[in-house]
């Protein structure tokens, strides 16, 4: 009696032990499995490495666009030779430290470039014949693209590789009606080139004409339009913008100010023009543009319409009182 309890306190036991053995090894969604939940693969955030941290951003491999700057994180390895494996920071002074190599400057360089001169300086050194190297970057530090005047949001963006100008812009919310076609860009590499001032044209981007290129570091400026000035015997004399990139003529400029007066002298219109730091002057007929014997002058920035009262004062007035006077006139935007 007391052995045949003892064998059915064991069967009890071992029973138990089964049983506790299967529930832990059971998941949420009744499958079995063949070890313990804890050691499981369960399901969660990436982990910290592949995310922003310390503001340093993880790209993906091959990000060949990327020119390489202080603060990059790159891997570095050689085929069949795991002893150079290691992780290489571009340093302040834009130099990585590569193994039987020593420091060597890779600033402002891709990483095809980077792979092709690591590859040539082990075979220099002699440490191998051919070999075949590889160089990704695994993080870079946020870059950004400055845009500032007449856009929507001026302000800093962050961008990881150069950029077309018109996505830049586009950035920036887009530009403004009374931004101009001149834009400045102060490249980040500096030298000669280091101002670029483009005369944008953003139907043409948009046709798949070549875009410019903006690079991480880039300042970029949208001028505002141009300013057209209508003075003298007109309803309305006061400034104009050039609203859109718009061109105007000298019969568009009198409509915006909504024509001559009675008293004014048609046949004595004065177009005062600035050019390369000389004021230019020219005498047109109102009546010779009207019935298209004459073609309208091209007005630029900043350039002078005045509509004389009279012969007399047309003859009197000098082309400073003339620019003096547009330095008080009001400014106003073509609808």
């Amino acid at each position: 009696m007391t052995e045949n309890f003892k064998l059915c306190m064991k069967v009890f036991a071992c029973l138990a032990l089964v049983g506790a053995i299967s529930v832990d090894a059971q998941d949420t969604s009744g499958t079995v499995t063949s070890e313990p939940l804890s050691q499981t693969k369960k399901t969660g955030p990436p982990p910290a490495s592949a995310t922003t941290q310390n503001g340093v951003t993880a790209v993906p491999e091959n990000f060949a666009k990327v020119k390489l700057s202080p603060g990059v994180l790159l891997t570095f390895g050689v085929f069949d030779a795991p002893e150079m494996d290691a992780t290489l920071r571009v340093t302040a002074d834009g130099k990585i430290n590569v193994p039987l190599v020593g420091p060597m400057q890779v600033q402002g360089m891709s990483v095809t470039d980077v792979r092709a001169k690591i590859k040539d300086a082990l075979v220099a050194g002699e440490f191998f014949k051919d070999p075949q190297v590889s160089v990704d970057i695994l993080q870079v530090a946020p870059s950004y693209v400055t845009v500032f005047g007449e856009v929507q949001t001026p302000g800093r963006f962050q961008i990881l590789s150069p950029i077309g100008l018109s996505q830049a812009l586009a950035l920036a919310g887009g530009e403004t009606a009374e931004a101009g076609p001149e834009i400045e860009i102060q490249h980040s590499a500096g030298g000669e080139n280091g101002v670029e001032n483009v005369q944008y044209d953003k139907e043409n981007s948009q046709k798949g004409k070549a875009d410019i290129t903006v690079a991480p570091g880039d300042i970029v400026t949208v001028r505002r339009a141009g300013v057209v000035y209508v003075l003298g015997a007109v309803h309305r004399p006061g400034g104009y913008l050039m609203l859109n990139r718009g061109s105007l003529d000298l019969l568009e400029a009198l409509t915006l100010a909504e024509g001559t007066s009675l008293e004014a002298s048609t046949d004595q219109i004065r177009v005062l023009h600035r050019q390369d730091g000389r004021l230019l002057e020219i005498t047109v007929k109102l009546s010779s543009m009207t019935t298209g014997k004459t073609v309208p002058p091209a007005l630029g920035d900043k350039d002078i319409v005045y509509v004389p009262s009279s012969k007399t004062k047309s003859v009197l007035v000098n082309g400073a009182a003339i620019v003096g006077a547009s330095l008080g006139a009001l400014l106003y935007r073509v609808p």
